[in-house]
C-alpha cells in the first residue's frame, strides 16, 4: 500500500444513463485530476432481466432480519428495480476488481463531488494509509464522521458496523475478491450488505479523515435519485 498513487487505480463509476448531468460533471472533475473512469451502466433498471434479477436479489425477510443485525434492525421491505440494479452493478464491479491485476481500484457512484485539491491530497495521504486495509471509505455521507480524531492522522479503522454509504470507496482486489461471491444473492442495497459481509469476512475497514468526497444529492447538488 506505501507509496500508492492517484494514477495507479483503476476507477469505476456506477452510473445510470439517464442521469447525463451528473456524468459531465464528473467525468471534467476526474479528468481534472489526470484519471479516466470505467463507466458501469448495466443493468438499468428499467430494462432488468426478471432472469438476472433472480440470480441476484433473493427478498427473503428472514435473511433481511438476519443481515440487519449487522448494522441494525430496520423494517422488512422489497427492494426497488433501481435499488436491484445499481447493487448489481456494484457487485458486477467488485468482480471485476477481484479478477484484475491492479491491487486497489476506486468505485464512485455519479453524485459523487471531489474535493478541490482531490488529487494532491489522495497521493499524500493514501503514501501513509494502513499495510493491512482491505477496504477504505474516502467520503462524507450522511455526516459518518470518526468523533475524535488525532493531528496529522488521516485513517481509522472501524469496528463494525463499518460501511457508509457507496458513493467513494476504496477496494483492495483480495477484499473484492472474497466479497462479489459472497453478495450473491443480497437482499439488502449495497451499503448494508457491505455492512454484514465485512462482519462476517472479518475485513479491516478504515475511514478517511477528513474525507475527499461528498454526495451530490446529500448536499442539494443534484436531486435524491435511487437507480
Amino acid at each position: 500500500m506505501p507509496g500508492l498513487r492517484l494514477s495507479d487505480l483503476q476507477v469505476y463509476v456506477i452510473h445510470s444513463p439517464e442521469l447525463r448531468e451528473r456524468r459531465a460533471r464528473l467525468e471534467a472533475s476526474l479528468a481534472e485530476q489526470g484519471l479516466v473512469a470505467t463507466w458501469v451502466e448495466d443493468p438499468v433498471a428499467a430494462t432488468l432481466d426478471p432472469a438476472l434479477e433472480r440470480r441476484y436479489y433473493h427478498g427473503s425477510r428472514l435473511v433481511w432480519i438476519r443481515r440487519t443485525r449487522s448494522t441494525r434492525r430496520i423494517p422488512f421491505r422489497r427492494l426497488s428495480k433501481r435499488e436491484i440494479a445499481v447493487t448489481i452493478a456494484h457487485v458486477h464491479t467488485l468482480k471485476q476488481i477481484g479478477q484484475s491485476k491492479s491491487d486497489w481500484a476506486l468505485v464512485l457512484e455519479d453524485d459523487a463531488i471531489l474535493a478541490d485539491d482531490f488529487a494532491v491530497r489522495f497521493d499524500t495521504w493514501l503514501a501513509e494509509a494502513p499495510a493491512d486495509a482491505d477496504v477504505i471509505y474516502i467520503g462524507s455521507c450522511s455526516s459518518l464522521r470518526i468523533a475524535d480524531t488525532d493531528p496529522g492522522k488521516h485513517f481509522y479503522r472501524k469496528d463494525h458496523p463499518a460501511s457508509k454509504c457507496s458513493d467513494s470507496t476504496l477496494f483492495h482486489r483480495r477484499a473484492a475478491a472474497a466479497l462479489a461471491p459472497a453478495l450473491v444473492p443480497f437482499a439488502l442495497t449495497i451499503d448494508w450488505e457491505l455492512n454484514h459481509h465485512f462482519r462476517t469476512l472479518d475485513l479491516n475497514v478504515y475511514w478517511l479523515e477528513p474525507p475527499l468526497v461528498s454526495q451530490g444529492s446529500e448536499s442539494g447538488v443534484y436531486p435524491s435519485s435511487q437507480r
